[in-house]
């Protein structure tokens, strides 16, 4: 991502917290990552921990990081609660 910004160029990411995994997340083939199937073809998921983020945006500025509450529905209709890491950077 990085190589595709200007300097100082702005990214605003989304991330799955840890808090989100579930019996239905799938099979953990490492660490905080899983394997789902959706409509026959491998889907893949990465949960991670505060940290991590800082980690996954070497190179970024992090102007602002929250874990606010998100709601969607399932393809039953069924209201689903989660949250999301939203977090914008800016390309040092």
């Amino acid at each position: 991502m990085r190589a595709k910004l200007k300097p100082d160029g702005f990214l605003y990411v989304t991330f799955a917290p840890v808090e989100n995994i579930a019996p239905e997340s799938g099979r953990e083939i490492e660490l905080r990552t899983y394997l789902q199937e959706e409509d026959g073809e491998p889907l893949l998921h990465h949960y991670v921990i505060p940290e991590e983020i800082d980690d996954l945006l070497a190179g970024f500025t992090i102007l602002e990081k929250r874990l606010e509450p998100r709601e969607s529905r399932d393809a039953s209709g069924q209201v689903m609660r989660r949250l999301r890491w939203n977090v914008l950077g800016q390309r040092i």
